[in-house]
Order: structure tokens, then C-alpha cells, then sequence
């Protein structure tokens, strides 16, 4: 399957994690991975999509 991405973000409270190490009184004491958010659409599927056709589908 080949995708086409539109955009990509992070939350905002991650970006508060970086800038102040921590939240409220949530701090972070480790590593963390931080979440993010696509939004992308299926252009192309392989010969083994054998269910409905994904193609033009939206992704998120």
C-alpha cells in the first residue's frame, strides 16, 4: 500500500514537555516517546488487497 501524507503534528502538551520537562505535576522523569498525529490518503494498493479497494481513502 502506498500513501500519501497530507500533514503531521504534535500535541501540545508534548511541546510542554519539552520546553518545561513537565506538566501540572506530571514531570518527566525519563525517556518518552512523544505522540503525533498524520493525516494521509491511500493512492495505490498491492495485487494481496483482496477486500474493497482502499484507493482515495482517508487515513488518520
Amino acid at each position: 500500500m502506498r500513501i500519501r501524507t497530507h500533514s503531521v503534528g504534535i500535541w501540545d502538551s508534548n511541546l510542554h514537555y519539552c520546553t518545561h520537562s513537565k506538566i501540572g505535576h506530571f514531570m518527566v522523569r525519563a525517556l518518552m516517546v512523544l505522540s503525533h498525529k498524520a493525516t494521509s490518503t491511500v493512492i495505490e494498493t498491492g495485487a494481496e488487497v483482496a477486500h474493497q479497494d482502499p484507493r482515495g481513502a482517508r487515513l488518520h
